[in-house]
């Protein structure tokens, strides 16, 4: 049955950008959807961004937010959809006014992988290697690391990364592992990288997020019975870390939170409650320098504590990384 608030709406208008990973996230919020409701009739939208028709720029020579978002933003306050799903990573800080977002599912991997032509783990390049990527935060997490390889930049969806890649333009390519994933091509993941010291994550990374008009209480309800709770909590951490520092998608910001046991804590945090472990790192765009906090923060006070660790990583320095 779907929510008695409904009051007997059962279609819903999906939007999503055009790429087959786009399309495979957003054909898995819909089956969560009818699984659990299955009187609902889920119709699917594609659109073109900003981001996806230039594919030779840089992410960071745009200048401006929402390059994945905004066309479908666009879409759902003008009623052509009734929600859009996102890969979280991509979402701004800021959404428009009359917008909500929410995550939707389980998360998927969270982390980093590099995928190398002859199988070679990241320590085992030789100096001089092209690894592509387009994240700037990647390409400062890389240069801290092995400031001896070269990062050029790489553009287009999975399916053209690969393609580049067999074809010897790389070396080697750097890509989150849930879209890798997501696909069903984990076999061609060489390694998978530290998402809690040298390759922290982006906020929301291997999260799908659902944005829907704020005042559709009835969907609300809806996409809140196939929500879980640890994503939601991990969402909302690394998310008020995001809108506390002001940082954009061009920003070398690793935020990464964790579900822990009440087993594994000792000292003044043991207790019987879990807790987040949130990492957050700020990286000036070369790596040279980055300051790196930890905090385990409650369930309870999610957001305040969360924005206290952002505090500290800016009045540590470098905000000129977020410029």
């Amino acid at each position: 049955m779907t929510s008695a608030v409904y009051q007997g709406k059962k279609k819903i208008r999906v939007g999503s950008r055009e790429s087959e990973l786009a399309q495979a996230q957003a054909r898995h919020i819909m089956a969560l959807l009818t699984a659990r409701f299955p009187e609902l009739d889920c119709t699917l939208t594609t659109f073109k961004t900003t981001g996806d028709l230039n594919q030779t720029n840089r992410l960071s020579e745009f200048g401006e937010k929402g390059l994945f978002t905004k066309e479908l933003e666009v879409a759902l306050l003008e009623n052509q959809i009734d929600l859009a799903v996102h890969s979280l990573k991509d979402m701004p800080g800021k959404i428009p006014e009359g917008l909500a977002l929410i995550s939707a599912g389980t998360r998927e991997d969270p982390r980093d992988v590099l995928i190398s032509k002859n199988h070679m783990a990241l320590e085992q390049f030789p100096a001089g290697s092209v690894i592509g990527t387009s994240s700037t935060r990647r390409v400062a997490m890389l240069k801290r690391c092995r400031p001896d390889v070269v990062c050029e930049n790489i553009r287009g969806n999975l399916q053209t990364r690969l393609r580049k890649l067999d074809e010897g333009q790389y070396d080697a390519i750097l890509l989150a592992a849930a879209g890798v994933h997501r696909l069903g091509w984990q076999e061609r993941v060489t390694q998978y990288l530290d998402p809690e010291n040298d390759f922290v994550p982006a906020p929301g990374q291997g999260i799908l997020g659902v944005e829907y008009r704020a005042l559709d209480k009835a969907l609300e309800e809806t996409l809140g019975a196939i929500q879980d709770p640890a994503t939601q909590a991990a969402m909302l951490a690394e998310r008020s870390v995001l809108i506390e520092m002001e940082a954009g998608c061009h920003t070398p910001l690793g935020v990464h939170a964790k579900l822990v046991k009440p087993e594994s804590l000792v000292g003044d945090i043991a207790g019987e409650e879990e807790r987040l472990m949130l990492t957050v790192i700020l990286l000036s765009p070369e790596g040279q320098q980055a300051i790196r906090q930890q905090a385990f923060v409650s369930l309870a006070a999610i957001e305040p504590q969360a924005k206290e660790l952002a505090q500290c990583v800016l009045k540590d320095g470098l905000k000129s990384a977020l410029n």
